[in-house]
């Protein structure tokens, strides 16, 4: 948590939110800054000057979508939320909780690699089956224009965002191997809703519909849903490389 007064002056930081951003306590934070402005790398009010809080404030009640330097200079990805509150005596404060989405390690190369799902319990399942299954749309570049338009961020940042969501799901590769071969359901279940919020935020609505199939599904048919998953995910990589020059 972080909070304001009436004039959108910084004058609190919740343990949880030092802790992310590496600092000790909030005396060693404004050491260093004014407001939690100063490390953010970008937000959609940025350029024109206007404090976090009040483009948080005045934008969609699901949050805004936000970069943010720790101290030891780790990228993290946020979605900030913002609210009112009202105090006696007519106080007015605001309060802005950020939720990480992921972490960008610099280091990293640009290429992804997705999960592969190549396991004895995924095999066998025959193509008119998996034709069976409803499909969502296809993702393709109008999608993703579409999507980085309701952000309302540069391609080239939505971009990179999509290709932090596709090494989120590779992370997930190992977990989501062991719960098809101990066919734990509610596993494999957990894991997807654990991705799909980054979805949802990114507004990768094909992919949200896939993951929605799995999550509704029963035991009988979420292999073929899983693989259906693969094909989404794998479109979507394709998708980034295929539109390389453009993005």
């Amino acid at each position: 948590m972080i909070l304001y007064d009436k004039n959108y002056n910084l004058i609190g930081i919740g343990k949880k939110v030092l802790k992310i951003l590496g600092y000790k306590n909030f005396e060693e934070f404004t050491s260093f800054h004014n407001d939690i402005d100063d490390v953010t790398i970008s937000y959609s009010g940025k350029d024109s000057g206007t404090k976090l809080i009040q483009s948080v404030l005045n934008g969609k009640i699901s949050g805004e979508m936000v970069k943010i330097k720790t101290k030891e200079n780790k990228t993290l990805i946020v979605i900030a939320k913002a609210l009112q509150i009202q105090k006696k005596f007519d106080d007015v404060f605001y309060e802005l909780d950020l939720n990480i989405q992921d972490a960008i390690d610099n280091n990293l190369t640009k290429s992804v690699s997705l999960p592969e799902l190549r396991l004895p319990i995924l095999q066998g399942i025959k193509q008119k089956q998996i034709q069976n299954v409803t499909r969502s749309n296809q993702l393709n570049y109008e999608v993703l224009e579409k999507a980085k338009n309701l952000l309302g961020l540069e391609m080239k940042e939505y971009k990179e965002y999509v290709e932090i969501f596709l090494q989120g799901c590779k992370k997930a590769e190992i977990s989501m191997q062991n719960a098809i071969i101990t066919n734990n359901i509610q596993a494999i279940k957990n894991i997807i809703a654990k991705l799909k919020e980054p979805a949802i935020n990114l507004h990768l609505t094909p992919v949200v519909k896939v993951f929605n199939e799995i999550l509704n599904s029963n035991s009988n048919d979420i292999n073929i849903h899983l693989l259906h998953t693969q094909e989404i995910l794998s479109n979507l990589q394709n998708t980034l490389k295929r539109y390389q020059d453009i993005l």
